[in-house]
């Protein structure tokens, strides 16, 4: 696809859209507040807040530093970032980030994967402008080769613009209290598991052909040098998985725990006052406790269950060849 951002942008008229989009409930009637037509910071705030509002949404304004905006983009979901002059605004709608690409909702109601280093370029565009010419004396006094020109630039406008906070950022998410198979697929925890089961699966399947290698040169007598070293080999490639199967589920386990405290949040915030006034301190802290205990157990438990299930499966194709 074509890496000209301005065609992904959208004018505040359509901005209603693409929150619906985002919501994924564009073919619901909801009645949601027009755009208003003079882009104010105050106005614009409380229209983002009030249509995300409408739509199960909560907005967070943030203003990021640019230094950080790799590493944003890298972790982020949906956002609306605001791009031009106040007079004229247009809009990125952020879907989802990654380290290498980012989803973007284009006009067309289509999802565009663009690098994400085209994106921070464009973002960044109007705050180096300013920069360019000071930096460009400094490279020429440096004698830079004309290979290493263009990199060096953007590192040098990168260190300047390091502290430098970009406005016109809000951060979306579903209400703590939303459908949780809605927050289970907007949080990635279906990926993260999907990846962790992969390496865990990897990493049991190699376990087992290392000792059905050993054990098949053993039968034939032939327990030489390169049986032994390729055992070793499949051994050795199970260090890398293992610890790439404890990443994948230290991500699940912090997903699947600020989620759990969100729903916490959200019930606890929407308790009435007459219930709670009749409750003791010794009671809602017993309920605390054991929210904790569920906690643990369904990350801790849940992990193991559906380790051993693998690990079943794996067995049964082993068995199965006799």
């Amino acid at each position: 696809m074509s890496c000209d951002l301005t065609q992904l942008f959208w004018p505040l008229s359509r901005l209603s859209q693409a929150l619906r989009r985002i919501a994924d409930c564009h073919s619901v009637p909801l009645e949601i507040p027009e755009p208003p037509c003079h882009c104010g910071f105050d106005t614009l705030s409380r229209w983002i807040e009030a249509a995300g509002s409408c739509l199960g949404f909560e907005s967070a304004y943030s203003t990021p530093e640019c230094g950080r905006l790799e590493q944003v983009l890298s972790s982020c979901g949906a956002a609306l970032i605001q791009v031009g002059s106040h007079s004229e605004p247009h809009f990125v709608v952020l879907l989802s980030g990654g380290r290498q690409r980012v989803s973007l909702l284009g006009p067309d109601l289509q999802v565009h994967r663009v690098p994400q280093q085209i994106l921070i370029e464009r973002l960044l565009q109007e705050l180096e402008a300013p920069h360019v010419a000071a930096v460009d004396r400094t490279i020429e006094r440096a004698n830079i080769p004309t290979t290493r020109i263009a990199s060096v630039q953007r590192a040098l406008l990168r260190d300047r613009l390091s502290r430098t906070q970009l406005t016109g950022w809000w951060f979306l998410q579903l209400r703590a209290g939303a459908d949780p198979l809605a927050l289970l697929r907007t949080s990635g925890l279906g990926r993260q598991m999907a990846a962790f089961l992969s390496a865990h699966f990897l990493q049991v399947a190699l376990w087992v052909a290392s000792w059905y290698l050993i054990g098949y040169a053993a039968l034939l007598g032939r327990l030489d040098t390169g049986w032994l070293a390729g055992w070793a080999l499949l051994l050795l490639t199970l260090v890398p998985l293992r610890l790439l199967a404890a990443r994948f589920q230290a991500r699940i386990a912090t997903t699947a725990g600020v989620l759990f405290r969100r729903r916490l949040l959200n019930g606890s915030m929407n308790q009435r006052l007459d219930e709670i006034r009749h409750q003791g301190v010794g009671q809602l802290l017993g309920r605390v406790i054991e929210f904790e205990t569920v906690e643990l157990l369904s990350l801790s438990g849940g992990l193991t269950v559906v380790v051993a299930l693998a690990e079943l499966m794996l067995a049964l194709m082993v068995l199965s060849r006799g």
